[in-house]
């Protein structure tokens, strides 16, 4: 089990270290960064350390007061939805279909049709360590429901709300 575990996480590590994001400066041209710039799994702790790259990281945190950030996220899906969440830092919400967030989240195959799995598990846990390292001001999230007014309708997604960045000029 160990090993099938230490298995995903390095594939996982592999898919995230060849992620590329375009940057556009303040002049309108581009440039593309590697989303990250290290990346280490410890077999011992189950602990992974990511580190962003510099270029990325001054996009995404650009409002912070420090611009050498580190950062200790121990849950597993706290990484990638922080990477999602950041695309709509600027406006404050985020509506993601739910197989589509379980499918980059890469959660099991088992929880896409759970919504209190991907809640408890997955959701929950991550919005609670976001808060805590400041990534996010008042991070939140709901249901969306296939019919708003029936609470046993089937979940069709999930909105996200914080505080929005205000962008800097």
């Amino acid at each position: 089990m160990k090993n099938q575990k230490e298995n995903n996480c390095l594939s996982l590590l592999n898919k995230l270290m060849s992620k590329k994001v375009a940057v556009r400066n303040t002049d309108g041209s581009t440039k593309e960064h590697q989303l990250f710039k290290n990346a280490a799994y410890n077999s011992n702790t189950g602990e992974v350390k990511i580190e962003l790259d510099s270029g990325v990281k001054k996009v995404l945190f650009d409002d912070m007061p420090s611009p050498d950030i580190t950062m200790k996220l121990n849950h597993r899906y706290s990484m990638p939805l922080a990477i999602l969440l950041s695309e709509k830092k600027q406006e404050g919400i985020a509506l993601y279909d739910r197989k589509k967030l379980c499918m980059f989240l890469h959660t099991p195959e088992s929880y896409y049709n759970r919504n209190a799995y991907i809640m408890t598990k997955v959701l929950s846990p991550s919005i609670k360590e976001l808060n805590e390292a400041g990534l996010f001001k008042n991070l939140k999230v709901e249901s969306i429901r296939k019919n708003n007014n029936y609470k046993n309708s089937p979940v069709i997604g999930y909105k996200f709300t914080f505080t929005p960045v205000k962008e800097s000029k």
